[in-house]
């Protein structure tokens, strides 16, 4: 059952990226992206102002830029613990590709699956609908 990508599915790829990043499953480009100056003694401090030849450079984990990707976020932090898993295994999880895999995989059936990634579509679309209506 091929299903296409609107909208949400684009701006959770979004916030995906970034999702990946926070939860290790990619590598940072640089160390000093990921455990601050790395010759500093703060080095090893996640989230730790850190001095690097006379000039403070400071790490904060989980960073979104503004807009939908940001929006999504705080809305994932508000979803159900089933939610947010589906949101993870949907979006931020690369492998495996097949999406039949990855619900067997979490012991649930293909329709579950698919229910659980349209309830957390509408959720994410309602929050963009709020934020939407604020700045009009």
């Amino acid at each position: 059952m091929a299903r296409g990508r609107d909208q949400i599915d684009l701006v959770c790829e979004e916030w995906a990226r970034q999702r990946r990043q926070l939860l290790g499953l990619r590598e940072p480009a640089l160390a000093s992206e990921y455990l601050g100056a790395v010759r500093s003694t703060l080095g090893g401090k996640r989230g730790v102002a850190a001095r690097s030849k006379g000039r403070v450079e400071q790490f904060f984990p989980e960073v979104y830029p503004r807009g939908d990707a940001s929006v999504v976020n705080t809305a994932f932090h508000r979803m159900t613990p089933s939610l947010q898993d589906i949101m993870d295994v949907h979006y931020a999880v690369e492998l495996p590709r097949d999406k039949k895999l990855r619900a067997e995989l979490m012991g649930i059936s293909r329709n579950v699956y698919w229910d659980r990634v349209s309830r957390a579509k509408c959720f994410i679309n309602g929050a963009l609908a709020i934020v939407e209506s604020v700045r009009t």
